[in-house]
C-alpha cells in the first residue's frame, strides 16, 4: 500500500515538473534559465577546483622548500590550528573527514563507530572553520576560569554604600 503511494507522489511531481518545463508559453524561457544556470555553476566549481588545486601546490612546495632550507617548522603557524582556513585546507580536511566517515561506518563494530565519530568531528570542524585552538584552549580551561568570579563593588564617594556608612560613624 505504502509503495503505491510513494510511487503516485514521485508520478504526480514528475508530471508537475515536465508540465511546467514543456510548457507552451514560458517552458522555453524555464529551460533556457535552467540551461544558464547550470553551466553558471559549471564555470564556479571549476574555477573554484582550479584555485583550491593552485593554493595546494603552492602550499606544498613552499613546505618542501622549507623543510630542504634546513628551516623548522614553526607548530604554532600551522594553518590546521588558526581560525580561518584556506579553502584549500578546508577542503582537504573535511574529504578526509568524509572519507573516515564512510569507512567507520562500512567497517561497522566499535572500532567503526569510533573512526565514524572521529571523520564526522573533522568534517564538521572543515565545515564550520572552528578554530582548532580555541576548541584545545576551551577543554584546557578550569571552571574558574570559564566562568569568573563576580567582580565586588567597590564604593565611590557619594555612593549610597559610603552614604550609610558615614551616617553610621
Amino acid at each position: 500500500m505504502r509503495d503505491h503511494l510513494a510511487l503516485s507522489v514521485v508520478g504526480s511531481g514528475l508530471g508537475a515538473g515536465l508540465m511546467f518545463l514543456l510548457d507552451p508559453n514560458m517552458g522555453r524561457r524555464r529551460r533556457a534559465l535552467i540551461r544558464d544556470k547550470a553551466f553558471s555553476m559549471m564555470r564556479t566549481a571549476s574555477s573554484a577546483a582550479d584555485k583550491t588545486a593552485r593554493d595546494v601546490k603552492n602550499r606544498v612546495y613552499g613546505t618542501i622548500i622549507t623543510a630542504k632550507s634546513g628551516h623548522k617548522l614553526d607548530v604554532r603557524r600551522l594553518s590546521i590550528l588558526q581560525r580561518n582556513w584556506p579553502p584549500a585546507i578546508r577542503l582537504l580536511v573535511g574529504v578526509t573527514g568524509g572519507l573516515a566517515t564512510a569507512a567507520g561506518l562500512k567497517q561497522g563494530g566499535i572500532v567503526g563507530s569510533v573512526i565514524a565519530s572521529i571523520g564526522a568531528g573533522v568534517a564538521a570542524v572543515a565545515i564550520t572553520n572552528f578554530s582548532v585552538r580555541d576548541l584545545i584552549d576551551r577543554s584546557s580551561n578550569t571552571a574558574e576560569t570559564q566562568m569568573p568570579a563576580r567582580p565586588r563593588a567597590v564604593p565611590v564617594e557619594g555612593s549610597p554604600i559610603r552614604t550609610k556608612e558615614r551616617r553610621a560613624a
